[in-house]
Formats: structure tokens, C-alpha cells, sequence
């Protein structure tokens, strides 16, 4: 099992974060972020036979369901969703597993894989991609919603949303698309937490609160602007956000 397969290992990582890192949107959100990281107040149910959703709290009254999102799935001719990416995480996982198995090695440390998959950048990952993606994940976790609240009734429900998708750009023209090494572009940053195509869904989830994690949206720019690694919403506040549109015909991954 891949690290992040195993839901633990990504609230792990965010508990791991630094506050300055973290950007909950309003009081409530504060409050929901304090009770996430008060570790001992949550109870796993995230293996196969256990009830949905993934944790919950009996003190904080919470639950929440852990989900992966990324920019590389899509949906083949026969109707099956592929990932590229985290097959080639899967295999390599094995793969080193094997290796450690053959040589004798005992290791009881995490694996963290990055394995590329050697296609291009266009095939490998993009943003209409990382949009439906989005929307297809929690649109498969809200069909399961009458479960949430049968197993924990009167429970508010959380998503958490590991976003392992690369930063975008909005480019001024198709041309600065075909993205060069070492060439500086003049580009609009694109943020995902506030364009309109990931709030609608939002909006029309389940779900009544969000912890967005983007734990992978390093890139270099003359301004040194860093993003959030997390953005922290309760559903009430989405209709107060000002939301950004953007032209997806013009939108671009910064990782090449």
C-alpha cells in the first residue's frame, strides 16, 4: 500500500503543517481546524470493513471523509477512470518493496513515492483533467452521504481533500503554453480555491465543511508568492468568497 493510500499518513502530514501554511476562511473554520489537530479526539474508520466515513469525533460531534484528487485521471472510452500517475506510484511502491524483500533489507520507515510517468506534459496532466477529477471524487463521496449520517447521526460532516495536482498559470496566449525550461512568463496565478469551476462544486456538495490540503504547489517567481497548503471552508461562507473565473483555454501547468 502506497503511503498515501493509507488515509492516517495524509492527516499526518497536515497536522504537520506550519500555521502561517494554513488559511481558514472564518471563525468557524478556525474552530474546525483547532479540533482536526487535537489528534486523540478522533476515532479511525477507514479500513475496508469498517463503516463510512473515514473518522469521526464523539467530542466535536465531527466526521469526516478523507478523498484524493489530482490532475492526471480521466475517464477511458470504456467508462473506467485511469490514473496514469498513481498506477506508476503503485508499481514503483511494489517495485521497491521487492527489491527491499530481495536484498535482505528491513526497513520500517515510510516510502514516499514520486515516480514520473514519462509522458507529455499535455497527456500526462491538465486542467480540464484536475476540474472534472475534482468534481467526479466528491460527487462519488456525496452518493454515499445516507451512510455518513446513519452511522453518525447528528454529525457535521467534513470532506478532506488531499490535492496532489500541480500549480497552474493563466498565460497571456496559446503560444506561452509550450512551456521552456528557464523561460521567465508573464502568467496569472491560477487559485483553485477560489475559481468558480471548484466552488460550484463545492456549493453542490454534501458536505458542511472542507479542508482543501495542496500540499504540492511549489513553482518560482519574481514576486516570491507562495500559496496556502491548505484552505479551510465551512459551507456557509462559500457564497461570500469573491470567486475567480478563468479561461481554460489559456491555463497551463507550471510543472513541465
Amino acid at each position: 500500500m502506497a503511503y498515501y493510500d493509507d488515509e492516517t499518513n495524509i492527516l499526518k502530514d497536515f497536522r504537520e503543517c506550519r500555521d502561517e501554511d494554513l488559511c481558514p476562511l472564518d471563525k468557524k473554520t478556525t474552530e474546525l481546524l483547532q479540533r482536526i489537530q487535537d489528534e486523540e479526539a478522533w476515532s479511525h474508520s477507514n479500513r475496508k470493513s469498517d463503516p463510512p466515513p473515514d473518522f469521526y469525533s464523539d467530542k466535536y460531534t465531527l466526521m469526516m471523509e478523507v478523498m484524493r484528487v489530482d490532475d492526471h485521471a480521466f475517464i477511458n472510452d470504456k467508462g473506467r477512470v485511469i490514473n496514469p500517475h498513481i498506477q506508476k506510484e503503485n508499481k514503483t511502491y511494489k517495485d521497491i518493496q521487492g527489491f527491499l524483500e530481495k536484498q535482505g533489507v528491513h526497513f520500517s520507515g515510510d516510502i514516499i513515492v514520486n515516480a514520473p510517468t514519462n509522458l507529455s506534459t499535455e497527456d500526462d496532466h491538465s486542467y480540464d483533467k484536475y476540474v472534472a477529477n475534482f468534481r467526479r471524487v466528491l460527487e462519488k463521496h456525496d452518493s454515499n452521504y445516507d451512510l455518513y449520517t446513519s452511522n453518525h447521526e447528528g454529525y457535521k460532516l467534513a470532506y478532506f481533500i488531499l490535492d496532489e495536482s500541480s500549480p497552474y498559470m493563466q498565460v497571456s496566449s496559446p503560444d506561452d503554453k509550450i512551456a521552456v525550461v528557464g523561460k521567465a512568463v508573464k502568467a496569472r496565478l491560477h487559485l483553485p480555491f477560489l475559481d468558480k469551476a471548484f466552488i460550484d462544486t463545492l456549493a453542490a456538495s454534501k458536505a458542511d465543511y472542507f479542508i482543501w490540503y495542496m500540499p504540492y504547489k511549489h513553482f518560482k517567481s519574481k514576486e516570491m508568492v507562495r500559496l496556502p497548503q491548505a484552505v479551510i471552508y465551512s459551507k456557509d461562507i462559500l457564497g461570500a468568497i469573491t470567486i475567480q473565473e478563468y479561461n481554460r483555454e489559456l491555463l497551463s501547468s507550471i510543472e513541465i
